[in-house]
C-alpha cells in the first residue's frame, strides 16, 4: 500500500503486492500516514454463504469490510 490516508465509503486500496481491494463497508476514517502501514486482510465469517473480507491497518482500532476488485 502507499501512503494511507484512511477511507471514505469507497476508497481503494493498492497493495504493494499488486492486489488491489475495494472498502465495502459504510465509514470514514481520516489519517495520514507517510510510510505504507502493515496490513492484515483476512476472511471473516459469512452467513450468507458468500465469502467476506475484513482490513486492518497497522495504527487504526477499526477494521472495514473490502472486496478484491484485483
Amino acid at each position: 500500500m502507499n501512503d494511507f490516508n484512511g477511507w471514505r465509503g469507497d476508497t481503494i486500496f493498492e497493495m504493494c503486492n499488486g492486489d488491489v481491494w475495494q472498502q465495502s463497508s459504510l465509514s470514514i476514517q481520516v489519517k495520514t500516514v507517510i510510510a505504507p502501514p502493515d496490513v492484515i486482510i483476512y476472511e471473516s465469517a459469512a452467513r450468507s454463504g458468500f465469502r467476506k473480507f475484513k482490513m486492518k491497518v497497522e495504527g487504526i482500532r477499526d477494521t472495514i469490510s473490502v472486496v478484491q476488485l484485483r
